[in-house]
């Protein structure tokens, strides 16, 4: 009987008390004032309660079902992921309604991703964030408030070979990369944003129809888009520079209109080279 109890004290032992108010149930963590990890920990279900902060600190948080960050118009941080140490796994979906500070770590998604507020819920700073999805099935990603300004991704690498979905416009400020074999996909009209590099998508299936540069973009290396659906935009007062690299694709090419007499497209490299299957369309000016 002694052996009994003590397994059982350990058994109903689940949750470590850290500084800061949690409430819990079933293995579910609800962070309902500022909390920093003390320790790596594993719930079932996270939810962040509006208007206060979980910090990682270092260590790694592993969620079995949803994590959810509740709505705040405030400029208030909620996930704090400061720490070039600290872990994040979702192996459910994840909702973001409320801003959050996100320079350092790793978050790895399982499920989907949703933002579902009008403002700068997710703006991964220096280094950044970097998130991956990792599922194996399907997953999508979904912004309410996507823009340069508003919700944006930075770093982020697609390792799902059942495929990830963008199911909305999407910003990407860093590099986006497909790991072997893995599936990007996109639905209906969206588009998605470059602001500092091309996709690496060299190992993976990009099926993505509106790439678009949102920025000022110097090519490090050749890129090819390999489908007749693949067609790249560059927006109106941005740059694609080629820099020496092979620019290769089998759809469109649209360079936007601009009445300024800012250069679009940049190909003053000997070794430039660009090739279109599809149609090319400039409305504004080209430097070559």
């Amino acid at each position: 009987m002694r052996t009994i109890g003590v397994f059982l004290w350990l058994f109903c032992a689940v949750f470590v008390l850290f500084s800061g108010s949690t409430s819990h149930a079933q293995g579910d963590l609800v962070v309902t004032s500022p909390l920093t990890l003390s320790s790596d920990q594993t719930f079932n279900n996270v939810t962040i309660r509006a208007g206060v902060s979980l910090t990682l600190g270092g260590h790694t948080l592993t969620v079995l079902g949803n994590l959810t960050v509740e709505a705040n118009s405030s400029s208030a941080p909620h996930l704090i992921l400061t720490n070039s140490a600290d872990t994040l796994t979702v192996f459910g979906n994840v909702l973001f309604r409320g801003r959050n500070t996100l320079t350092e770590a790793v978050i790895r998604l399982h499920g989907n991703f949703t933002e579902d507020f009008n403002g700068a819920t997710i703006q991964p700073g220096t280094p950044g964030t970097r998130f991956e999805f990792v599922g194996v099935n399907p997953q999508t990603v979904t912004f309410s408030s996507p823009g340069v300004n508003n919700a944006f991704f930075k770093n982020v690498a697609i390792f799902n070979t059942a495929g990830v979905t963008l199911a909305t416009d999407v910003f990407i400020k860093g590099q986006l990369k497909l790991e072997e074999d893995a599936v990007l996909t996109q639905t209906g009209t969206s588009e998605v944003y470059f602001s500092v590099r091309l996709p690496d998508i060299d190992e993976g299936t990009y099926n993505v129809v509106n790439t678009r540069i949102n920025g000022s973009v110097t090519m490090i290396e050749g890129f090819t888009l390999e489908s007749s659906t693949n067609h790249l935009f560059i927006a109106a007062n941005t740059s694609l520079t080629l820099n020496g690299h092979d620019l290769r694709m089998k759809g469109n090419l649209t360079v936007e209109a601009n009445s300024s007499s800012a250069p679009h497209l940049i190909l003053t490299n000997s070794a430039d080279t660009l090739t279109v299957f599809g149609n090319v369309l400039f409305r504004a000016r080209v430097t070559r």
